[in-house]
């Protein structure tokens, strides 16, 4: 008889530590839960969206309200004429981009980009102005013009026995002939990515 209360005794016991043990789970438990409702409600905002924009306007039309950022380069293809998608950041949003481009540009590549601050979908990426990143490690050579036309020069240049052809958006296209060889620039660790002109702007527009 002694022997059963004993052991209701001792099972009493485990019945309130276990109810203790949790209890003493479920109040950190609860407190994680707490601290993340409040990390989202006060960071929320931080999270980045992307935005599709589908901008066709002109680098005039957006002087007026215009600002300068960094476009880069995601993507090149094909489909009635070369494209390229591209992004860009402003605050804590990404856009992405499509406009025409030429068929040797690479992914990775930076341009300088103007957007309207009041409307910062509307944008343009202007391949007329790439931006070198002072933390790659670039290389000069020299580079030979092949053709000219109404808005691109084609050269072409060797680096390690390897020959490159590419071309580039050039504003000024007055001051290359063909047949000249004129100094590039090249990414030494992707040498397909080089520009022949001698203008380019730091990635702290």
């Amino acid at each position: 008889m002694q022997y059963s209360i004993e052991i209701r005794k001792n099972l009493k016991k485990d019945s309130q530590n276990s109810g203790k043990n949790r209890k003493g789970f479920l109040k950190p438990f609860l407190f994680s839960i707490i601290l993340m409702l409040i990390f989202f409600y006060c960071f929320g905002s931080l999270i980045i969206h992307v935005i599709e924009t589908t901008n066709k306007a002109s680098e005039k039309k957006l002087q007026k309200n215009g600002k300068y950022t960094i476009g880069k380069i995601l993507y090149q293809g094909n489909l009635k004429g070369s494209y390229c998608i591209y992004e860009y950041i402003i605050g804590r949003q990404i856009y992405k981009g499509k406009r025409g481009c030429s068929y040797h540009i690479e992914e990775g590549e930076q341009y300088k980009l103007i957007y309207d601050s009041t409307h910062n979908q509307d944008n343009l990426l202007l391949l007329e102005y790439p931006i070198i990143n002072q933390e790659q490690d670039f290389d000069t050579t020299y580079c030979e013009i092949n053709s000219i036309d109404n808005t691109y020069v084609y050269y072409k240049y060797s680096i390690k026995g390897t020959e490159y052809f590419r071309s580039q958006k050039i504003k000024s296209l007055g001051k290359f002939t063909k047949g000249n060889k004129y100094i590039l620039i090249y990414l030494a660790t992707n040498p397909q990515i080089g520009y022949i002109e001698n203008k380019f702007y730091s990635q702290s527009l």
